[in-house]
């Protein structure tokens, strides 16, 4: 149940780093059409300007966002790695247990005939 969660919350994570990534890379080629719009005189300085700063503003939050989501997501996986550590640990104690438990198992059966036969 606990891993479940975990992937839910990797998959989550994922997904708003891609969507971030996304928004990242259109304010980018938003920038790329404002200088096309520049350059062909279509618009003013001031308008180029003022917009072009909008959109720095704006790529700015977005990356900051992205860094943050990345760090979560790193975060995230790094819970998922360990749980799965821990699990391997477990389960080599539990198989050490076990062979141990047949061990003394066995050496018990060993000194029941040992005494049967004296």
């Amino acid at each position: 149940m606990a891993f479940a969660s975990l992937h839910r919350v990797l998959a989550l994570r994922e997904e708003q780093v891609e969507q971030l990534e996304r928004e990242a890379e259109d304010i980018t080629e938003k920038q790329d059409k404002l200088i096309g719009v520049y350059y062909e005189n279509v618009i003013s300085k001031e308008l180029f300007e003022r917009e072009q700063q909008r959109l720095c503003i704006l790529l700015t939050q977005v990356e900051r966002k992205l860094a943050v989501a990345i760090i979560v997501r790193t975060s995230a996986t790094q819970r998922i790695q360990e749980s799965l550590e821990l699990l391997q640990d477990v389960q080599a104690t539990y198989e050490a247990a076990t062979s141990r438990n047949q061990e003394t198992t066995q050496s018990g059966d060993i000194r029941k005939n040992l005494a049967w036969l004296r």
